[in-house]
């Protein structure tokens, strides 16, 4: 990878250049952008990460159950009540610009189909 057009002046050819933040592609991106999400989803919605699958979180109460699977950018939301579902929606939507594509229909590759 070369560096942009002018970052590097004359006589510092050769120079190693640390990437300060991590761009989607880069191998590393995919654990930057989970540490932000996790950061998010557990310090200020207060989810818990599941114990046997770190890409689920979820947040229990006495009425209230959502779950959330990641699957790297895209996120399946599941809940009983449709309320829920919208305002985890809405507090995520105050920290990253979302899509919304309505009812699940695949998801990592399999078909969801409700009956």
């Amino acid at each position: 990878m070369k560096p942009p057009h002018g970052v590097i002046k004359p006589g510092q050819q050769g120079k190693v250049l640390r990437l300060l933040k991590g761009l989607y592609g880069l191998k590393q991106a995919g654990r930057g952008w989970y540490i932000e999400m996790s950061r998010v989803l557990i310090k200020e919605l207060s989810f818990k990460r599941s114990a046997a699958d770190h890409p689920v979180f979820y947040q229990r109460t006495a009425n209230k159950h959502t779950i959330i699977a990641v699957a790297t950018d895209d996120m399946a939301v599941s809940s009983k009540w449709k309320a829920d579902i919208k305002n985890f929606k809405a507090k995520i939507s105050e920290h990253w610009e979302i899509t919304d594509n309505g009812p699940i229909g695949w998801f990592l590759g399999f078909q969801i189909k409700r009956d």
